[in-house]
């Protein structure tokens, strides 16, 4: 519960409710951090250190990663081959996508924290091409459903701090085109040839989460200032809001 309402603290209408919603999370997640259940004890901790970053409680932070154990074996290579081994083909195959699917997305969320570092640099040379090899790899695994607006918004950022007109527009209505077309078959793994055994590990975010994602991104966002009178704008606008 403190891990689902994390996810939901930008659709808050105003930042009090968006500290409440932190602030439950937070509590919710630190009582979840003392339990005897290893695993949910360290998965606690790993979300209250991104809970305590966007509090800005830094020290927390730090001292909340620094008491998880930093382990460097995977024993899933082992459990596939042992099952595949002794007939268990498919419980070897949902290893493997499982394994498959969590070093993609941890690619893709590293490939993030680069391009914001680069885009903060002004490396624009750079960011584009971490924005372009992070969406070949949302394209390559067939996550569009999940994770291309988020690429878009990626290309929009980028031509927004360059006051590329255009260019800022053109990604921003593929961000609201893609949040329009996507619905439950798109984000149901099933339908996925490399992760067809995985369980749906991530929420599946109704429209009214993409929009308040787009409003957060590019509404309220300055650098977006330059484009917001166009008719164009107005026009993508009224798609989402």
């Amino acid at each position: 519960m403190g891990s689902l309402l994390q996810e939901y603290i930008q659709m808050a209408k105003d930042e009090d409710q968006a500290n409440e919603v932190l602030d439950k999370s937070i509590s919710l997640l630190e009582q979840s951090s003392v339990i005897d259940d290893l695993e949910v004890k360290q998965a606690s901790l790993y979300v209250l250190s991104s809970l305590y970053t966007m509090r800005e409680e830094y020290d927390k932070a730090i001292e909340v990663l620094n008491t998880l154990p930093k382990v460097n074996v995977n024993t899933d290579f082992m459990l596939s081959t042992i099952y595949s081994i002794t007939g268990d083909s498919k419980r070897a195959k949902t290893i493997e996508q499982e394994s498959l699917f969590n070093n993609i997305n941890n690619s893709i969320i590293s490939l993030a924290s680069l391009w914001g570092t680069a885009l903060k640099e002004r490396d624009f040379e750079f960011a584009m091409e971490l924005a372009t090899l992070q969406r070949k790899l949302i394209v390559d695994y067939k996550l569009e459903g999940y994770l291309l607006g988020n690429n878009f918004l990626m290309f929009a950022d980028i031509y927004a701090v360059r006051k590329d007109v255009n260019r800022t527009l053109d990604y921003i209505e593929k961000y609201a085109n893609w949040a329009l077309s996507t619905d439950t078959s798109s984000l149901d793994l099933s339908n996925n040839k490399f992760f067809s055994l995985v369980e749906n590990l991530t929420p599946t975010m109704s429209f009214d989460y993409q929009k308040q994602t787009f409003i957060n991104s590019v509404v309220k966002n300055t650098d977006y200032d330059f484009v917001k009178y166009s008719d164009r704008y107005k026009k993508i606008i009224a798609k989402l809001i």
